[in-house]
């Protein structure tokens, strides 16, 4: 898995993962390969969790610092906490996940601050499990764009000096139309065309990075009930696995199947700069600090024009 990426030599380099659940996850393939570089990784989530029910270091109001001994006193979803159990057992050694939810902007860009002071970090990767992300606000369908257009804008707000956005699972959103894959290659286009996407890479079979990205997604599966697998991580595994067309990923998708193909498992691989500003409403969202406030400030760009839904050739 070759990742194309101009880092300094012995970077720390923050992986963020940007709408919420498993996205940071979808970052630790990338983990393992600059990992093998020489460079130092630690993660952050826009997390799922009730993180006011986990045992563990709080650095600011709704900032928490999760580690293999951090404990949910509450419920069964606590991705992070048990990928820093199975990172330990795997590498022997720690690894922090920086979680936080419900906050905009403003508090997001002031909190990778200072996990930036914290750790030194060079470069900061937004992980987007899914392909909503590089929308810009008048697209047929948007999917779930508040909370991934918050990690963007933050990251890229913040005071750390290299950012890329990266975004996987290609297909697997938008069953019920709401989002147009043929928008999606045209927004990578317009980035082609002011030099700021930077390829693709692809987890393949039985290399060291899938094999890694397997264990772990197995490991956290394995520890929580089945509802609450995540629908893009279960479409990469079935994508390295060589499966095509619709299929039930996990329980949650028998009634409506998620479409697989070799582009499931591809990462595409952007400045976060040219990502984020193509965003419509990217100056206004500034001022905001509350997910509310962006998913208005969204609807408002977007007002009651109809579009149709552009179709892919094939």
């Amino acid at each position: 898995m070759h990742v194309p990426m101009n880092l300094l030599s012995d970077s720390t380099i923050l992986i963020a993962g940007a709408g919420g659940g498993f996205d940071f996850l979808c970052g630790l393939p990338l983990a393992y390969e600059l990992e093998a570089q020489g460079h130092r990784v630690i993660f952050s989530s826009y997390s799922f969790t009730d993180l006011k029910s986990v045992d563990c270091e709080s650095l600011k109001d709704r900032l928490y610092k999760i580690t293999s001994l951090s404990l949910l006193r509450n419920g069964t979803y606590f991705p992070e906490g048990f990928f820093a159990k199975w990172y330990l057992t795997k590498n022997k050694k720690e690894i922090p996940v920086y979680c936080y939810n419900n906050v905009g902007v403003l508090t997001l860009t002031e909190y990778f601050n200072t996990i930036s002071s914290l750790h030194k970090i060079n470069a900061v990767i937004v992980i987007d499990g899914g392909v909503d992300g590089i929308f810009r606000g008048d697209e047929y369908g948007l999917g779930t764009p508040s909370i991934d257009s918050i990690s963007m804008i933050a990251a890229n707000e913040c005071n750390i000096k290299e950012k890329y956005y990266v975004m996987t699972g290609f297909g697997s959103e938008g069953v019920g139309d709401e989002v147009s894959h043929a928008e999606v290659l045209q927004r990578i286009s317009d980035l082609v065309k002011n030099n700021t996407y930077f390829g693709v890479t692809a987890l393949l079979k039985n290399c060291g990075a899938a094999n890694c990205f397997i264990d772990a997604a197995e490991y956290i599966f394995g520890r929580m009930p089945a509802h609450q697998h995540s629908n893009i991580v279960c479409s990469i595994l079935k994508s390295i696995s060589g499966e095509f067309g619709f299929n039930a990923v996990n329980t949650k998708t028998e009634i409506n199947p998620i479409w697989i193909s070799a582009l499931t498992s591809m990462y595409w691989i952007f400045d976060l700069n040219g990502a984020a500003k193509m965003k419509l409403f990217y100056n206004k969202a500034l001022k905001t600090d509350t997910v509310q406030e962006i998913s208005k400030l969204i609807e408002n760009y977007r007002g009651n024009a109809a579009k149709l839904r552009m179709t892919i050739p094939l």
